[in-house]
């Protein structure tokens, strides 16, 4: 898979105290995850009264 260097370093400059940058390992783009979202998933809190979109994030 090839990634563009420039899209990690975007990633990296974008990130804030609330979103984290990852790099997607199946399609190389960069995604960015709340840090709520990381605290639910590394709890394994029940994540159904979630909006949709969040619970795509923790899945």
């Amino acid at each position: 898979m090839k990634v563009k260097l420039n899209d990690i370093l975007e990633g990296m400059e974008l990130k804030t105290e609330q979103t984290n940058p990852f790099l997607n390992l199946e399609t190389g783009g960069v995604v960015f995850v709340s840090r709520d979202t990381l605290l639910i998933a590394e709890v394994q809190e029940d994540y159904d009264h979630l909006p949709g979109w969040q619970q795509d994030e923790v899945k």
